[in-house]
């Protein structure tokens, strides 16, 4: 546990309960605050407006830099992860389109070759029949 005393002769003092890499007031903290700012700034409304900014709930917790760091530091390398999942998958779409590439133009080249030598066959044959 971390304590905050008043600075500026507040009188009251502050304790924010750590957990980890989460930082929340507790409704104690809360309490403390909204008396102790009461009295020193006078204006409930302002105190009131100020303390709405603070995590209200359990769920909600400020986010310290540590914690920051270390989501940035996870999603990183998952995006890693997911970058070499990508980079393999376009590899094997490569080797996969050039195999297809390759195969058509060998049947391309095939039946050409074919058309041609029965062109030709044709051509002689008629010179022959001609003659």
């Amino acid at each position: 546990m971390v304590t905050y005393t008043d600075a500026v002769n507040f009188p009251w003092h502050l304790q924010i309960e750590t957990e980890g890499s989460d930082v929340a007031l507790t409704e104690r903290n809360r309490n403390a605050l909204y008396q102790g700012l009461t009295q020193a700034v006078g204006d409930e409304e302002a105190v009131e407006a100020m303390l709405s900014q603070f995590p209200s709930g359990e769920g909600d917790r400020l986010a310290t830099e540590s914690f920051v760091r270390t989501e940035i530091t996870r999603l990183e390398a998952k995006m890693d992860v997911g970058f070499a999942a990508l980079e393999k998958r376009i590899i094997e779409l490569s080797a996969e389109l050039k195999d297809y590439v390759h195969e058509e133009l060998r049947r391309y080249f095939l039946w050409s070759y074919g058309a041609m030598f029965m062109l030709l066959a044709a051509v002689v044959t008629a010179a022959k029949i001609l003659e």
